[in-house]
């Protein structure tokens, strides 16, 4: 027996993986604010190896640790959970780094795949020349 795949499900975004982006660029742009993963990983009271899967989006916090971060940033747990289901109102597609030094992008720089670090670093050699 074949599954049909139904045209809206076909238009109607991943809500997990949706979750899992948005968190990581939040938590990215934390942690250059907060100057190193290991900082902000204390600061919020998670283990910096916990807090790097997040910022990579290989998984999404239990509960526990999800009322952590929005502790630490000052949100109740239901409006931060909800405002992962979309777009974060600080962020849109054109994404934008404030980082004062090269060193503060190396956490941003390391969620990228093989093939867009390459792309950024043939960029980099490109607008150097």
């Amino acid at each position: 027996m074949v599954d049909l795949v139904k045209p809206y499900e076909i238009a109607m975004p991943d809500i997990d993986f949706l979750k899992r982006r948005n968190l990581a660029k939040i938590l990215t742009e934390q942690a250059i604010s907060c100057g190193s993963q290991s900082n902000l990983a204390r600061s919020m009271g998670l283990k910096t190896g916990t807090l790097s899967t997040y910022m990579r989006g290989e998984s999404y916090p239990n509960a526990i640790n999800l009322q952590k971060i929005a502790d630490y940033l000052g949100r109740s747990l239901e409006e931060f959970e909800s405002s992962l289901e979309g777009a974060p109102p600080q962020y849109d597609s054109c994404y934008r780094l404030r980082g004062e030094s090269a060193e503060e992008f190396y956490p941003v720089v390391l969620q990228l795949t093989k093939e867009e670090k390459l792309r950024l670093a043939k960029h980099l050699i490109n607008s150097a020349i």
